[in-house]
């Protein structure tokens, strides 16, 4: 890769490991670890090597792929949550840095992705845990009553790409759903 790096405009990272369900207080600096190494250290490496052929060039763009739990949380994803707030960091800081170098750098933090297998995975398991449709929960969680699709986030990736006023920002792409206090146990008076 380090080859045809120089040729390189554009780098969008997009890869992360999966989230790690274990409860905080039973949590491996193992299973930390591993989220953090893909995530955070992956993203700053691909960043370095393609990033070195941009400073020098002065010239390009960078897109990570964050997710909302850089953002909000759910219970039991503390490493998940960490290293997905450190990518969203990480493009704000190079941004600054490399700036002056007329290189941009943001991110964007997708919500539930329609047809996602490892989205879709946790949602069957949730719902066979508690008995509710988890999908519909989150649909109607969201104000445009909807997941958000890979085009959604594609599209975002490429209007940041392109627009050369953009940089050190990170654009939430959830159908309105961190604009909403829905919330169901909130709004029925559930237990938490």
């Amino acid at each position: 890769f380090e080859h045809h790096a120089g040729s390189v405009t554009l780098l969008v990272c997009a890869h992360g490991a999966p989230p790690c369900t274990t409860p905080t207080l039973a949590l491996s600096p193992v299973e930390v670890d591993l989220i953090y190494r893909t995530d955070v250290l992956g993203t700053l490496r691909m960043a370095q090597v393609v990033g070195a052929r941009m400073v020098t060039r002065r010239q390009g763009a960078m897109v990570f792929v964050s997710s909302a739990h850089a953002h909000q949380h759910y219970p039991a994803r503390i490493p998940y949550a960490l290293a997905k707030a450190g990518v969203v960091a990480l493009g704000r800081a190079l941004a600054v840095e490399w700036g002056p170098y007329n290189l941009r750098i943001n991110s964007v933090s997708p919500w539930q992705v329609a047809g996602q297998t490892r989205s879709s995975a946790i949602m069957a398991q949730e719902t066979t845990q508690t008995g509710d449709d988890t999908e519909m929960l989150y649909r109607q969680r969201a104000p445009l009553g909807r997941l958000v699709t890979r085009e959604d986030v594609a599209q975002a990736v490429v209007w940041l790409a392109q627009n050369q006023s953009m940089t050190g920002q990170d654009i939430r792409i959830d159908c309105g759903q961190s604009s909403s206090m829905w919330h169901r146990n909130f709004l029925e008076g559930d237990a938490p």
